[in-house]
């Protein structure tokens, strides 16, 4: 009987000793967690690192199409109020020139039917 207790006391050392032991292997991998030297630690922030630089890669790869596209968007558009102010102006310059046009031809056709209506004042000899 003395021995069975003996070999439990034995038993109950062995187990706090191992217990003590796993408190000290988790003590120094939460040692290692604090000072960031962690091996499983560091893969995973560098994996996270990647992934950040990778979505920030994405995002400014996203803003530079963006950007291009509005200015783009920017260019054409004053292309095309450009083209639209010519073809008014063009057109507004047709019409004052068929305006004058008309203009010029009334005034000319007024002043032959007046030349035609003015009796000549010339001299007759009876």
């Amino acid at each position: 009987l003395e021995g069975l207790t003996e070999i439990e006391i034995e038993f109950a050392k062995l187990r706090d000793t191992i217990h003590l032991n796993q408190l000290a292997r988790i003590d120094a991998e939460i040692q290692l967690c604090e000072d960031d030297t962690h091996p499983d630690l560091a893969k995973i922030i560098a994996k996270l690192d990647e992934e950040k630089d990778s979505r920030l890669a994405l995002i400014d790869a996203h803003i530079k199409l963006r950007t291009e596209s509005i200015n783009e968007q920017t260019r054409s558009g004053r292309l095309s109020i450009h083209q639209q102010f010519k073809r008014l102006r063009s057109d507004f310059r047709e019409r004052m020139l068929l305006e004058a046009t008309s203009k010029w031809y009334k005034i000319t056709r007024e002043r032959r039917a007046l030349d035609i209506i003015v009796p000549d004042f010339a001299y007759k000899v009876p």
